[in-house]
């Protein structure tokens, strides 16, 4: 029976710490729209203009909306993240190997590395880089309008939808070149 217990505690002590935001303000498994408000997500750092196969890679920033500190706990990106990517605007799919692996984690999530951030009110900080090329693969010539929401602790909630963020992937230089001659 000890065995059994010794394997069991660790897992259960992980879910009692994930399942909680902050030390004095537990929220309820569910989601109600003012726990939707009290976090914003940002995507940063993009260009106007990116090459067919370069990195895409955005900064995401939470933000605590409210007047109480905040914990949020940060698990895994694929677990974490909800983007969603127009092309010329037509949803794009998630690559077949991070549908499944989304499908997988929203079933049955693997907590192997757990790291929690920090937030004062009403200020925020940067949580792991997106990277649309694990999501998408390399992107093809077109414009582009992404958002992106975020599951700010273990089992939900999910954060509103980011603000969009436009940019268009060009095939040659030459279309590089001429935007810049426009400066």
């Amino acid at each position: 029976m000890r065995p059994v217990i010794m394997a069991v505690a660790p897992f259960i002590f992980t879910l009692a710490v994930v399942g909680n935001i902050d030390h004095s303000r537990k929220l309820p498994d569910k989601q109600t729209p003012d726990q939707q408000r009290d976090f914003k997500i940002t995507l940063n750092d993009a260009r106007e203009i990116y090459k067919v196969g370069d990195d895409i890679r955005l900064k995401v920033t939470i933000e605590n909306q409210t007047d109480e500190r905040a914990r949020v706990v940060v698990i895994d990106p694929y677990y974490q993240n909800r983007p969603k990517l127009l092309r010329n605007g037509t949803l794009a799919d998630y690559q077949a190997k991070v549908d499944r692996l989304i499908r997988s984690k929203d079933r049955s999530p693997d907590v192997v590395r757990l790291t929690f951030v920090s937030i004062e009110p009403q200020s925020s900080k940067d949580l792991p880089w997106l990277d649309l090329k694990e999501w998408y693969g390399v992107l093809t010539a077109g414009s582009y309008r992404l958002t992106n929401k975020y599951r700010i602790r273990f089992d939900g909630p999910w954060t509103n939808e980011s603000a969009e963020i436009q940019f268009r992937v060009v095939k040659e230089d030459h279309e590089l070149k001429i935007k810049e001659e426009k400066r």
